[in-house]
């Protein structure tokens, strides 16, 4: 056996497997497993010869810094030849990418950056136009550029595409391929046209994806779905993209892929990744729709142990409807991980500290009940109301902590009377301050007295009523009063609606309204004053949008409100234009309100529909009065109180609490 002086001459070669114990009706199946490269996928070839070619073309040289943008494999390639040749990597890597590809990456020492995954090429954070200006601003940085670089499907035209042809003795009947940055699609598509041209070319497609459509149809859609498979499936067509050749097309939906790379796993011991599983789907799909015997072969363009903590994850299959559990048709269904199975990670009262910190990083959690057999133990903290029954519990508690100290350990007890003593103390200083609320809220009430309750979450973060699955865990809407503080509907006479003057949302999640660029940075402000619009414990940026007015109708009839506080209508001023959506377009329907299941799909094919308002150039900081205000500005709320059919009884504009304005008075 030869001995390799570089991981790099690992690269390529890879094995070719028959498939035995699938169902591939009439034909033989073979997979390339080129999950067997050094960094464990089909990108190690491209990031190999892209480098190569720059260094021959005198682009770059060791220790220059290279910038790119990647749904993980790409960047892995590349993180392997630069670490091997001396170059700095920067890599841009949307959201949605495993931890697996981000810790690989980070441990590799390449320098990550990671943006969002729900927006389109052109959005500022796309990761490919976001890699691209990252390339800009960096002295001396060279830009890769895989969807652009010529290198990158030569690497399959010189390598991939003749080791099949070799492997199969020069009989492939059917080539099943993916196409992300293109390059796999277009070098092997070229390079089969030219030594096998009977082959027939079929491209997997995610459900989602603009790819299969134009394939099939000769359609090029604008408008693209979003999908979980990584790597594979595209909003647009690459510059080095060559479809020419391509003639059938399946469009694989995710909980196919996912399925299908398990059951690969489970009958074939081959752990692939998610594109594997929408490859394989794919050519199983044209293997069983021949009527004569064929040799196909398909790619497992990576391994699967990048996606442990996704789909070969069973809670996270579950929780992404990917996999079901048996029905029973109560609360059992609602409840994904019942401690009657063991599905649910617990710690027993004489576990140690340690053994709790293990389970809670394995298994990425921050809290873990504490079981004795089928009972939870601990102290709720109303039972500091009864001291006796407390001091029993605690008494309990360190008792059974001394069994392990002097039984378990062999050390000293601890002095149980001297502990029961401090946590009474300590209750005592306590008690005070443990109430239900609910009866002193009526109390007030009975007394005539005002009470307010204070939402903190937007209605589109309700659990029930918001843009599930992009929500909290609790009801934001005003229902949430009623079973937080215990009172009656007939108890609340205002629900005083608040709304900002223009949209803004925290994390992912559909956003008909979203602006970039110039129009967002005045929206949002720099970040140097408190009230700009950034996240206040993680300092990144919110996202921002105009006024969408279908959502404030929606949470009106949502939460029933009685009147609107305006905020941050000060922000405003002075932008060249102000729009305001009014309705949205879906199809041949233009919609004013929302028959919202909670879906979020629904608002992502929804198109805003804009109305244009007057704007003002001067500064509202000063206004205290409705009369201060410009007659533009005085438009702007009458046009908010004439489409939401509600009054604006509160304005503000300003940070103070005195920068303020009450209609009526």
């Amino acid at each position: 056996m030869s001995v390799h002086h570089s991981v790099l001459e690992l690269i390529g070669n890879t094995p070719v497997v028959k498939v035995r114990n699938l169902d591939t009706g009439p034909c033989e199946l073979f997979l390339k497993l080129e999950s067997a490269n050094p960094g464990g996928s089909i990108k190690d070839r491209i990031g190999l010869s892209m480098i190569q070619a720059a260094e021959k073309a005198g682009k770059i040289k060791p220790g220059d810094t290279l910038v790119e943008g990647t749904a993980g494999n790409t960047g892995i390639g590349l993180a392997l030849v630069a670490q091997a040749k001396g170059y700095r990597l920067i890599l841009v890597v949307p959201d949605k990418m495993s931890r697996e590809k981000i810790f690989n990456l980070k441990a590799m020492g390449a320098e990550v950056v990671l943006t969002r995954s729900d927006v389109a090429k052109g959005h500022p954070q796309y990761y490919q136009d976001m890699a691209e200006r990252i390339a800009r601003e960096t002295p001396g940085a060279y830009f890769v550029n895989q969807f652009g670089n010529p290198d990158n499907p030569r690497a399959h035209y010189e390598t991939t595409g003749p080791e099949i042809l070799r492997q199969m003795d020069g009989r492939v009947d059917a080539l099943v391929f993916g196409c992300g940055s293109s390059g796999t699609m277009t070098g092997l598509s070229r390079y089969f046209a030219e030594r096998s041209p009977h082959t027939a070319l079929v491209l997997a497609d995610p459900v989602g994806s603009i790819l299969t459509q134009y394939i099939n149809e000769g359609v090029l859609s604008t408008k693209s779905g979003t999908w979980m498979v990584e790597g594979i499936g595209e909003d647009f067509l690459p510059a080095i993209s060559d479809f020419s050749r391509v003639k059938t097309a399946y469009a694989i939906p995710d909980k196919e892929s996912f399925l299908t790379a398990r059951e690969l796993l489970a009958k074939e011991g081959i752990l692939g990744g998610s594109t594997t599983g929408t490859l394989l789907a794919a050519a199983l799909r044209w293997c069983r729709g021949q009527t004569e015997p064929k040799r196909v072969v398909t790619l497992v363009p990576d391994t699967g142990n990048k996606y442990l903590s996704k789909m070969y994850n069973d809670y996270w299959m579950l929780d992404n409807g990917f996999i079901e559990r048996e029905q029973h048709g109560d609360l059992r269904d609602l409840i994904l991980r019942p401690y009657s199975q063991r599905d649910t990670v617990v710690v027993a009262p004489g576990d140690l500290l340690t053994v709790a910190y293990q389970r809670m990083k394995l298994s990425d959690v921050s809290q873990l009940p504490v079981m004795d057999g089928d009972r939870i133990v601990g102290l709720r903290a109303g039972e500091i109301a009864e001291p006796e029954s407390f001091a029993a519990r605690v008494r309990a508690h360190f008792e059974q902590v001394n069994d392990l100290l002097t039984g378990w350990h062999r050390q000293p007890g601890m002095d149980v009377d001297a502990e029961v003593v401090a946590y009474l103390e300590h209750a005592e200083q306590i008690r005070p301050y443990i109430r239900r609320i609910g009866p002193r809220v009526q109390t007030a009430l009975k007394e005539g007295k005002t009470v307010l309750a204070e939402g903190a979450q937007g209605t589109l973060l309700d659990v029930e009523q918001g843009t599930y699955p992009f929500v909290t865990s609790s009801q934001t809407t005003s229902s949430g009063v009623f079973g937080g503080l215990g009172l009656g509907v007939q108890t609340v006479r205002r629900v005083i609606g608040v709304t900002k003057a223009f949209q803004t949302r925290v994390g992912a999640g559909p956003f008909p309204t979203e602006l970039d660029g110039e129009a967002a940075a005045f929206l949002r402000g720099s970040g140097a004053n408190p009230w700009d619009e950034f996240g206040t414990t993680t300092g990144r940026p919110r996202r921002v949008g105009w006024l969408d007015l279908v959502l404030l109708r929606y949470a009106h009839e949502v939460n029933g409100f009685s009147e609107l506080f305006l905020t941050k209508l000060d922000v405003l001023s002075g932008l060249e234009e102000i729009e305001v959506c009014t309705a949205y377009r879906r199809g041949s329907q233009t919609l004013r309100s929302l028959d919202f299941s909670g879906d979020a799909r629904l608002l992502e094919r929804c198109e805003p529909v804009y109305e244009v308002l007057p704007s003002w150039t001067e500064d509202l900081r000063a206004c205290r009065r409705w009369e201060d205000l410009p007659a533009a500005a005085q438009g702007y709320v009458r046009f908010i109180e004439a489409q939401a059919g509600l009054p604006v009884t509160h304005i503000s504009v300003g940070p103070e609490r005195s920068a303020l304005i009450v209609r009526g008075e």
